[in-house]
């Protein structure tokens, strides 16, 4: 390679970010470190982020920016990284802090080791409150006995790495153009997966703003199988090229703990299902978690939930474990059946349906409701979500559902006032609220 002009090329995608903009780029203009260029790849945003950029082009001539349509993350970074003539590569984000000494530590520290990726500290911050929290996942304890996986240390987090540029060009490492939400997974992946040498520097560099409602990791209920299809890009790459092939056991742990923990990410149990019913069928073999492959993977839990997924129906995998206790002895045999009237409401047209309540009465309304052709469940809520886990949630994402109708599902009425309040509270208008006492049948 050679020799060039800017010793590290800052690759930043905007997107609206008009409000942080100005503390993201003095953060970088007054860096220790001098030897750099910030390209910005303004991507279709319609507030002011357009005038900030070229403000600040005009009065620092290390700033350089590139306009285009909506693309996407992934495709802006692209569009930045064809531009960058940097030794060292660095994707950050519009929205977020960086320390002074940012460039400075991390270029010593590439450089000291000769490594081909840079793995550094970062923490987060509220984006409204500014309060600050660590965030260890970004660099786990333990790398100084390097195992080899560098997915036991580290996500794939796109901005909390320094990249040796030679290296990502001889691999032909780049972000995928397609429109996804995970679109920083395949880059990522394939920059740590193929390194020959990963370092580490154990300092926070990087304050990443979250909550932020504008951010694309905000938006996974939109495209629920993006990650599926990140991954089945990934093993399509690896299946292709024996020397990734000798590799494929880091890619299918990494795989499976994905799919399980990105899913939890979601938000409404319509989305949920929309993955499930993928993996259910072939979802499992197109990411390249056959079943002859298992003997891959590491953790056990894992591959217990992957059999329960493939065996079973939704309705069934949700309550695999309540039957077991059922079976024991340990849970009440009695089934609550969902009222005949509410029935007959729910049989008139194909309705739009949230259930709230995951009690006794919730689970078996649950499952009658999933059974019922003429409904589609849009969520499932309960105030006590955070004792109960997903896919049940908070109440208050009924505010932005579209919703005909909410079940509730408790035995006794005691409970309705305050619930039908709660429920008020957050949009859906009495008519749209359906009770009745629970028919018993033991």
């Amino acid at each position: 390679m050679e020799q060039t002009s800017k010793r590290v090329s800052i690759i930043i995608p905007v997107y609206n970010a008009a409000n942080y903009l100005e503390e993201s780029l003095n953060d970088l203009l007054n860096q220790t470190y001098d030897n750099f260029e910030i390209i910005c790849v303004n991507d279709g945003s319609t507030d002011d982020s357009q005038r900030i950029l070229e403000n600040y082009c005009k009065n620092d001539c290390r700033i350089r920016l590139i306009s285009q349509n909506n693309k996407g993350g992934g495709a802006a970074r692209n569009a930045g990284y064809d531009q960058a003539c940097g030794e060292y590569i660095l994707f950050l984000d519009a929205d977020d802090r960086f320390e002074r000494t940012l460039l400075e530590k991390a270029v010593s520290s590439i450089e000291s080791s000769g490594s081909d990726v840079l793995i550094f500290a970062a923490d987060e911050f509220h984006y409204a409150t500014k309060e600050k929290r660590p965030a260890p996942w970004l660099l786990q304890s333990g790398y100084e006995s390097y195992d080899g996986n560098p997915f036991h240390y580290t996500t794939t987090t796109v901005w909390n790495k320094l990249y040796r540029h030679a290296y990502l060009a001889t691999n032909n490492i780049r972000h995928q153009d397609e429109r996804v939400t995970a679109f920083s997974m395949y880059f990522t992946f394939f920059a740590l997966f193929c390194a020959s040498k990963i370092s580490f520097l154990d300092e926070v560099l990087v304050h990443y703003r979250s909550e932020n409602p504008n951010s694309s990791m905000r938006r996974h209920d939109n495209s629920p199988l993006d990650t599926i299809i990140v991954l089945e890009a990934i093993w399509n790459r690896i299946k292709s090229k024996e020397v990734l092939l000798a590799k494929k056991d880091i890619y299918l742990n990494f795989a499976i703990k994905n799919i399980f923990e990105r899913t939890g990410w979601f938000n409404t149990y319509e989305s949920f299902a929309q993955v499930y019913d993928v993996l259910h069928s072939d979802g499992f073999s197109r990411i390249g978690l056959a079943e002859e492959n298992d003997k891959y993977i590491e953790d056990e839990n894992w591959k217990i939930l992957k059999k329960e997924i493939c065996e079973n129906e939704l309705p069934e995998f949700l309550f695999i474990k309540e039957k077991k206790y059922k079976d024991r002895g340990v849970l009440t045999k009695t089934v609550y059946l969902l009222p005949y009237g509410i029935r007959q409401i729910l049989n008139r047209k194909h309705s739009r349906v949230a259930l709230y309540g995951a009690g006794m009465v919730g689970k078996c309304y649950f499952q009658q409701l999933q059974s019922m052709d003429s409904v589609k469940m849009i969520s499932w809520v309960d105030n006590k979500f955070g004792d109960i886990g997903f896919p049940v949630q908070s109440p208050e994402i009924l505010k932005n559902e579209n919703i005909d109708y909410v079940v509730i599902g408790v035995e006794h009425n005691r409970f309705l006032s305050e619930i039908r309040k709660r429920l008020e509270e957050n949009g859906i208008s009495k008519e749209k609220i359906l009770w009745k006492m629970p028919e018993k049948q033991l």
